[in-house]
């Protein structure tokens, strides 16, 4: 009997520490990113004064480098991604429309919103950065809902990269609620890690960032 419930208070600990440790993760991308996209219901409250709640029901671009400032993670926080074959089949679109497939083993991978001020602020981060088009990890943009026009996706991208003057140069987009395949919030960046995906979400100081970028192209071999 003292063994058994020796065995149900640890399980009880353990489960603790475990619900402890997701909300303490949750509240952190809370703080410092995005969430996925949700398809809007007719119970949905309309655009208030938040900002970026406007610009994510306005299909244009607006400069939101001001809104919802934090303080970027500079801790290294890397994690598995909870579904690695999935990361290594990404299906997204070219300005073009054509169907492709990205694989984050490959060369990492950035998933950004244009309605997300974190990652407009790690897209200029990296901008500062990066002296390359080379150098950019795989852009793709998400954050769409179902039915999104891609010509009106492409239009808000090429804003945003004029506005912020970006040098990369091939970006790819995600529509819909599909994107939850592959991620769970954003600024979400994906990278080989040995035989592995990892991933960083949420807004990161340069070094951490830079950490990434390094790891995936090391197992990449460039």
């Amino acid at each position: 009997m003292k063994t058994h419930h020796k065995f149900l208070t640890t399980l009880r600990h353990k489960r603790i520490q475990t619900i402890s440790l997701v909300g303490t993760l949750l509240v952190a991308l809370a703080l410092t990113g995005c969430q996925t996209v949700q398809q809007t219901t007719s119970n949905s409250k309309p655009a208030s004064v938040n900002p970026v709640t406007v610009a994510r029901q306005t299909p244009q671009f607006t400069n939101l480098l001001d809104v919802d400032l934090v303080q970027p993670i500079s801790t290294w926080d890397a994690k598995p991604v909870p579904n690695q074959a999935a990361e290594s089949a990404i299906r997204v679109q070219t300005e073009s429309g054509q169907w492709v497939t990205l694989n984050a083993k490959q060369h990492p991978i950035l998933f950004v919103a244009y309605w997300c001020p974190h990652c407009q602020r790690t897209l200029v981060l990296m901008n500062q950065h990066f002296h390359s088009p080379n150098d950019w990890p795989t852009i793709v943009y998400v954050g769409y809902a179902n039915g999104f026009p891609l010509s009106s996706a492409v239009k808000i991208a090429d804003e945003e990269k004029e506005t912020f003057h970006l040098s990369f140069t091939k970006p790819y987009f995600l529509i819909g609620t599909v994107e939850k395949k592959y991620i769970d919030g954003f600024p979400f960046l994906a990278f080989a890690d040995g035989k592995q995906v990892d991933f960083i979400v949420g807004e990161h100081t340069w070094p951490m960032w830079e950490k990434a970028m390094l790891m995936g192209d090391a197992n990449t071999g460039k």
